[in-house]
């Protein structure tokens, strides 16, 4: 009797949302809740040919990562073009990206920017985002114009956590806007919650030193130590000094040496030039 009842529930969740929708939603307990990523590309591979654009795209995330398939750089743009070509705007950021890094195609600017520009116009956050990240990387700046102001703002407004970092570092460096530490940290508390590790990294520091926001010097170490750990150069660096000088925290020149070795292995100068300045203290004494 539960098998007959499953079966009919089966049936009707067809009849209500369509085959291909079902398949995707298989797909996505698959792949998110189990990570079993044959099954899911299974399913996606399933509701793509049913005509789903996402799982389409999903499928060419597969193809790019190797994940349940053999890497194929270039199936993964050609499913990519399949959904971008058929107006799934996610598939036309994607395809953007492979076009900037020259992944299984020819490395094309132009393509990626026309391409970034169609995601974007059609409300694609990561479209947005990456517009103005290109843009920034061809004019060897960062985040500067009027033109990277409103793909940041839209891109943030979008739902892109690291559009939000990109637009807090021009506020609070006054890169193409009135310089507002408020805004910044308005912005990277939006980017930390989102879950970008550079936007908890900053926002510390704008409690660490009261800009923008009441002084608080634990939260800031907390942010520094969340963000440490997920590599964020500068947050261990930060850190360091912390243990250094023992503001917040207990004073520890080990693991005040510990957190600038990390930072330096993470390539910060800064890091590098304290953990060098932390082992010849250590030899004189």
């Amino acid at each position: 009797m539960k098998f007959r009842f499953a079966i009919m529930v089966w049936i009707f969740s067809l009849l209500c949302y369509g085959e291909n929708t079902i398949l995707r939603q298989h797909g996505n307990n698959a792949y998110y809740a189990k990570h079993n990523y044959k099954k899911a590309h299974l399913f996606y591979s399933q509701a793509c040919n049913a005509g789903d654009l996402e799982s389409c795209y999903m499928m060419g995330v597969f193809y790019e990562n190797g994940l349940g398939v053999v890497e194929d750089l270039k199936q993964a743009s050609t499913l990519y073009a399949q959904s971008c070509n058929a107006g799934y705007a996610r598939g036309c950021s994607a395809l953007g990206l492979v076009y900037e890094n020259g992944l299984g195609v020819p490395q094309n600017d132009a393509n990626a920017i026309y391409l970034y520009t169609q995601a974007c116009d059609n409300a694609d956050a990561t479209g947005c985002m990456q517009l103005g990240a290109l843009y920034d990387k061809q004019k060897h700046q960062k985040h500067s114009t009027p033109k990277n102001l409103y793909l940041y703002t839209k891109s943030c407004d979008l739902g892109s956590v690291k559009g939000c970092y990109n637009l807090g570092i021009m506020y609070d460096e006054g890169l193409g806007v009135d310089q507002d530490d408020a805004k910044a940290v308005e912005l990277f508390t939006k980017a930390c919650d989102g879950g970008h590790q550079g936007g908890c990294a900053n926002l510390g520091v704008m409690l660490d030193y009261g800009e923008g926001c009441e002084k608080d010097t634990q939260k800031a170490l907390k942010l520094y130590q969340k963000a440490c750990n997920s590599n964020v150069a500068m947050a261990c660096v930060n850190l360091g000094i912390m243990y250094t000088s023992g503001i917040g925290l207990d004073k520890d020149l080990m693991m005040a040496k510990k957190m600038f070795q990390k930072g330096c292995k993470l390539k910060n100068s800064d890091g590098c030039h304290a953990y060098a300045l932390a082992k010849s203290l250590e030899r004189k004494n």
